[in-house]
């Protein structure tokens, strides 16, 4: 054992044990403390307003799809105290949840994705994306819901003022728009691309939307705001079934398949032009990744070309088989 002092690693200590080196550092407090709550229900998705100070928490309850009862809820971030909820239709089951802001720091919005499960259906024909916002008195407050035609599985902020949602088969673009008239913002479908089993899982970089299918892999599309159309700039052309995606820069990607694995991918234009992406590294993590999420869980020192990630288990879906 010997001292290790650098600039990533001051005061830390360096140690050999029989076939590895362990680096690392004594604190002062060594316990992490989790309190649990009690909701009484499953909670689904969950997103962060660091100016209101509150959690969008999405929970469903029930015995099965069809007799799910789901839920919008606003949860204080220091009590953990229910502020507000807002109950969802009949057999209506909440997917996906983030917070953005539109261009007003000041005042972010929660959009959710809904879908609607109905016995006589196997594939969801009808969902909604609820857009809302917390008042001064943290109460909800719907600002906009339309209906789209099938189920909201991801939702990403794009480009300022827009959405781009994972609807069944397809990647929609929508435009929110709460200047032209701000009692009565709208949101409006621009384009959509097709050719998906299902749109799964969705990432956003610079004006790239990274695509994880259910069976099909990664694909990269790029926004033409002239022409108003994506394009299918890359695409990964082995068969993977994913359950998360995250861009790593604009040129690499990382995904989660549900073989436990974790693996990297880069693009790349074979000599005869064909853009495409391909695996430049894997893992297997023995466990079900949901999502992944670019931050920190500790601080570190600050060091060139450094890039934090970490990951959270799989919520299962009421379509998992």
């Amino acid at each position: 054992m010997s001292s290790f002092n650098t600039e990533v690693t001051p005061n830390a200590l360096a140690f050999v044990t029989r076939d590895s080196l362990k680096i690392g550092t004594v604190e002062s407090i060594q316990r992490l403390h989790i309190k649990t709550i009690p909701l009484g229900e499953t909670p689904r998705r969950i997103a962060y307003q660091e100016v209101k100070k509150v959690f969008g928490l999405l929970t469903t309850k029930g015995l099965s799809p069809e007799e799910d009862i789901s839920h919008i809820r606003l949860v204080d971030d220091q009590t953990f105290e229910i502020l507000d909820s807002y109950a969802l239709d009949k057999f209506e089951v909440v997917q996906s949840l983030i917070s953005c802001d539109f261009e007003d720091p000041q005042n972010p919005v929660f959009v959710a994705g809904t879908a609607f499960i109905l016995p006589t259906e196997e594939e969801p024909s009808k969902g909604r994306i609820i857009v809302f916002q917390v008042t001064d008195f943290r109460k909800i407050m719907i600002l906009q819901q339309l209906e789209v035609k099938g189920c909201v599985y991801s939702l990403a902020a794009f480009e300022k003022t827009q959405v781009v949602a994972g609807i069944n088969s397809k990647v929609e673009l929508f435009q929110w728009d709460q200047k032209t008239d701000p009692q009565n913002p709208s949101l409006t479908s621009l384009c959509a691309h097709f050719g998906y089993i299902v749109a799964l899982t969705i990432a956003v970089t610079g004006s790239f939307v990274v695509v994880g299918d259910l069976m099909k892999s990664v694909s990269v599309l790029t926004y033409n705001s002239m022409e108003n159309k994506f394009k299918e700039s890359y695409r990964d052309y082995a068969t993977n079934w994913m359950t998360a995606v995250e861009a790593l820069d604009e040129d690499h990607f990382i995904g989660a398949d549900n073989h436990l694995n974790i693996f990297t991918l880069k693009k790349y234009v074979d000599e005869k032009e064909v853009h495409m992406l391909i695996e430049d590294g894997q893992f297997h993590m023995g466990q079900m990744i949901h999502h992944f999420r670019h931050g920190e869980l500790f601080v570190v020192a600050p060091c060139k070309n450094d890039l934090h990630i970490f990951f959270v288990n799989r919520i299962p879906s009421p379509f998992d088989s």
